[in-house]
């Protein structure tokens, strides 16, 4: 096996490049086939754009142990990342450095700002953007898909989910000062309202709202509230702070969270506090699902870490550009039109079942809810 490679590009000491390349099974003639990361490796996002590698890699290492690409010429997979340390402003350069290694593929972007600033160059480049932000493909060109449901349909299902599975009639809300977490608030109150529910309160917090008395005046009103369900809209250690405030004040409504909020478990020490909290994901590390019991055990085994959804994304992501590719049966796979022939894929993923993507680059398919049991992730039937 040849050795992995980093590449160090000085014009920007926050930047770099890293190729990373698998060739167990693919002969020393084969042709190299780069795939673009754009991904945090430094940062506050540092860990995400950790999983979104780990989890890209250990899908190229699959492929590459199968013979790569050969549609009549022999390819080896690379991963070619380059780190925007989730800052839009790195964007422009990281996909610049990128197009000199030739890649038509790029896999990442978890900023919604970066798709959009980006798009345009995509389509001219002739480049399909795979993204892990859920809203990705509002970007204004058609290059960019997302493997996360929409806003909409996220907003949709938590609402139904409240108030036909779990009954309750009456919501608070509290969700962190992000784009998509303000979208997913906003649709839900619109969905849930229109099922003839009840928003009792609603409060965006601030990341430095966690550790004051703000947080606590929040904590005190959803007390004096009482809903029936508090849906969390947050990450993980954000959500389990919420979590242990909420179980301090006694107050005992159904907790539903986001899937960015999966990870709570391994986000706190005391798990009784998140007993019987319920999620809304797209993988999860319990699942009996064949597939994804298998990419959970061989993540594991490379990493000694369970995967998290980043890396469950960047997997299907590989390979459901290298299956587009493949179906193309195009000899140069370099002049494959992944943007134009990825519509018409339909893929068994570890984050979905025949998965595809709709007209707006959105995917297609049915996620599931989950809840915490003795430290562990339970689906709901």
């Amino acid at each position: 096996m040849k050795p992995k490679k980093i590449i160090f590009i000085s014009a920007l000491s926050a930047m770099l490049l890293c190729a990373c390349s698998s060739d167990k099974a693919v002969s020393e003639t084969a042709k190299l086939y780069n795939i673009g990361a754009i991904i945090p490796i430094t940062g506050d996002n540092k860990d995400i754009g950790i999983s979104i590698k780990q989890g890209a890699m250990l899908a190229i290492d699959e492929i590459n142990e199968n013979g790569g690409i050969n549609n009549g010429e022999e390819y080896r997979i690379n991963l070619v990342v380059a780190n925007d340390e989730s800052k839009s402003q790195y964007a422009d350069y990281a996909y610049e450095s990128l197009k000199k290694d030739g890649t038509n593929a790029v896999i990442g972007l978890i900023d919604n700002e970066e798709c959009d600033m980006l798009s345009k160059k995509f389509v001219k480049d002739e480049v399909v953007a795979l993204s892990t932000s859920q809203n990705a493909s509002n970007a204004e060109y058609d290059n960019v898909f997302t493997l996360c449901n929409s806003d909409k349909k996220t907003a949709k299902e938590l609402a139904k989910f409240i108030y036909e599975k779990k009954s309750c009639k009456n919501v608070g809300i509290i969700y962190s000062n992000t784009d998509d977490y303000t979208s997913i608030s906003e649709a839900f109150t619109s969905a849930f309202e229109k099922n003839e529910g009840e928003i009792l309160f609603n409060s965006c917090c601030y990341e430095e709202d966690m550790k004051t008395s703000c947080m606590d005046k929040i904590i005190e009103t959803l007390g004096e509230n009482k809903p029936d369900a508090i849906l969390i809209l947050a990450n993980p250690k954000e959500t389990a702070s919420i979590c242990n405030k909420l179980k301090r004040a006694n107050i005992d409504s159904c907790i539903v969270a986001s899937k960015s909020s999966y990870g709570i478990i391994e986000a706190i020490d005391d798990n009784t506090i998140i007993e019987g909290v319920n999620l809304y994901v797209d993988y999860y590390k319990e699942s009996e699902e064949k597939r994804v019991k298998k990419f959970t055990e061989k993540y594991k085994e490379k990493y000694r870490v369970y995967p998290n959804n980043y890396a469950a994304y960047a997997y299907d992501s590989i390979y459901m550009i290298v299956n587009t590719i493949k179906n193309s049966g195009e000899k140069d796979i370099n002049k494959v039109s992944i943007a134009e022939k990825i519509v018409d894929l339909k893929y068994d993923g570890v984050t979905g079942t025949e998965m595809s993507f709709d007209e707006n680059g959105y995917v297609s398919k049915e996620d599931i809810f989950i809840y915490v049991k003795n430290a562990q992730y339970v689906e709901i039937e």
